[in-house]
């Protein structure tokens, strides 16, 4: 890894400018296993977004939106697929880093994700 790019000021951004805390001591996250089956499968096969944090050049890390609780169900799901299984070969397709910029998709998440192209980090950087 040559580079840890950590998009905390970002992140107050998404948040209203909120302050984010690093180092939370309250053990109630409030992230809960997602119901989706297939979502879990895909998590099973590939526990990142994006290429593997092993092998990256450049690693954000933030504080992603959850998947929408009927993400399996929605017309979207397929490129969700395609994402969780091969975010670089995603971005490279898309000429975008998540399904939520696709222009179809409405749901949460994309101001966070729009937000966060606003850095413009091409897909050239990734691994």
């Amino acid at each position: 890894m040559k580079a840890l790019l950590n998009t905390l000021q970002i992140n107050s951004m998404f948040n209203n400018n909120k302050q984010v805390h690093i180092n939370n001591t309250d053990d109630k996250s409030g992230f809960q296993i997602h119901p989706s089956r297939l979502l879990g499968e895909l998590y099973k096969k590939n526990a990142h977004q994006g290429a593997n944090p092993k092998e990256a050049n450049i690693l954000f890390v933030g504080r992603d939106p959850n998947w929408a609780i009927d993400i399996d169900e929605m017309p979207i799901f397929n490129l969700v697929t395609d994402y969780l299984t091969d975010g670089i070969r995603f971005w490279k397709t898309h000429n975008i880093h998540h399904p939520f910029l696709l222009p179809d998709y409405e749901g949460d998440g994309k101001r966070y994700h729009t937000f966060f192209s606003k850095l413009k980090v091409d897909s050239k950087f990734s691994s």
